[in-house]
């Protein structure tokens, strides 16, 4: 029986980076104050908007087509490379003829080189996206974990160090972010090119195979992440830049919740693209397995920010308290919906997400141009929840017409969901149970 526990690598890493992410955010916070953090939170939205924007859904095709044994690690790193060369050097030059219009109209950055910075670190970010992409879906799920894992502790001693020599601005954090983002991208072609198949598609051919399952995936991750990231962008063109730097430490605080439904993510994808009907059962386990523990551990993460907030970011993060707890239900909903857009995506219909995300944005907008110029940061917390929401109801609907289960199927979880689960967090808690998995 395939039991939950099979995630448990990818869920320790999950565990461990929220360990990282939290001392992070931390030095971040303190050392850059609200303008600085803001800054930082930008030129990273600049990149992850563009990575998900140019891909063209390649690297989800990548993962598909490596569980299936249909491409090696060469042709993934030579296609990564070119892929990501030409949008690089299209957007780099973009941002240096209308960086001045951008940074005071639309993403209130310090400097214009700050976002021509957020174009240049698309280049090894992209690389890094198809070949970790790839290595999920070989079930190299050990390999990629730790290897995540150790890019966060070392963005977190590079800014360490900037902080204790009194070197730490917007502009350092950023060049440690993509010095590390290099360093994983340089690591990730090591491992490929020496996993999978010696054979198999060329760059064209997995261009030409892949790329109507990716075009279905892109569109749905694409809308999913600017239904996810551009409350930010509308804080910062409503707001100020100080509003971001708020608002970027309350997601971060709300992401950490994320570490379970992401470990199921990584894990049901490349299980249901080599077994649909076994990725079918699993998925449901998953599903009701997810939402409970992510719903107590927004509980415990709300408390604990009310009391330690102020004194771990300082005062003037205060807002984060109460702007946090606004978020809660949302991200709940979206663990609901990553566990089924993952069977949907692994079946090799990505079409069903890209529908509930375009629900999901069209309510954030909406939500967000209404709320955001009077509640500021809590109107984009409250927005984010009600799309979430509405997006989660859509993929649930889908899976539960797909896998033809019944409600109490989907989303009760029985006794044996709960050991499932106890054992997967105590592996994860306890790095040295998992030699077993190896």
């Amino acid at each position: 029986m395939v039991r939950i526990r099979s995630a448990s690598w990818v869920l320790a890493s999950q565990v461990t980076s929220l360990l990282l992410r939290f001392p992070l955010s931390v030095v971040l916070a303190r050392g850059l104050g609200p303008a600085g953090k803001g800054d930082l939170s930008l030129v990273q939205l600049v990149t992850s908007l563009s990575l998900a924007f140019v891909s063209l859904g390649l690297p989800s095709a990548v993962t598909y087509l490596a569980a299936q044994r249909k491409v090696g690690g060469r042709s993934v790193l030579r296609l990564s490379l070119v892929f990501a060369a030409v949008p690089t050097l299209v957007l780099v030059l973009l941002a240096v003829l209308t960086g001045d219009w951008v940074t005071a109209e639309l993403v209130k950055v310090s400097s214009s080189l700050h976002l021509v910075l957020g174009c240049l670190a698309l280049f090894p970010s992209l690389v890094q996206l198809f070949l970790s992409s790839y290595l999920v879906g070989l079930g190299e799920i050990r390999t990629t974990a730790i290897t995540n894992v150790s890019l966060l502790g070392l963005q977190l001693v590079f800014v360490s160090l900037l902080a204790v020599s009194g070197m730490l601005t917007s502009l350092a954090a950023v060049y440690a972010w993509i010095a590390t983002t290099i360093i994983g991208a340089t690591w990730f072609a090591r491992v490929a090119l020496r996993k999978g198949p010696a054979e198999g598609l060329s760059p064209r051919g997995v261009i030409r195979e892949g790329l109507t399952y990716g075009l279905a995936s892109w569109a749905a991750s694409a809308v999913g992440l600017l239904a996810l990231r551009l409350d930010m962008l509308l804080v910062s063109t409503l707001g100020t830049v100080s509003a971001v730097g708020v608002y970027s430490i309350t997601v971060t605080l709300a992401e950490m919740l994320f570490f379970i439904p992401r470990a199921v993510g990584q894990v049901l994808l490349p299980k249901v693209a080599s077994d649909p009907d076994e990725g079918a059962r699993i998925s449901a386990r998953m599903l009701r397995s997810v939402w409970p523990v992510t719903l107590s551990a927004g509980v415990v993460l709300g408390a604990l920010a009310w009391v330690f907030v102020p004194v771990v970011y300082g005062q003037d993060f205060l807002q984060v308290r109460t702007v946090f707890w606004l978020l809660v239900p949302g991200t709940v909903m979206s663990a609901i919906a990553g566990a089924a857009g993952s069977y949907h995506a692994g079946s090799g219909h990505p079409v069903r997400t890209l529908w509930a995300n375009v629900a999901n944005l069209t309510i954030n907008v909406l939500a967000n141009l209404a709320l955001i110029p009077r509640y500021g940061i809590a109107g984009a917390a409250l927005s984010s929840s009600l799309s979430y929401t509405a997006g989660a109801l859509m993929q649930l609907l889908s899976f539960k017409r797909a896998t033809a289960l019944t409600w109490k199927q989907v989303l009760v979880p029985t006794r044996a969901d709960v050991q499932e689960v106890w054992f997967a967090v105590s592996d994860a808690l306890q790095w040295k149970r998992l030699k077993r998995y190896r």
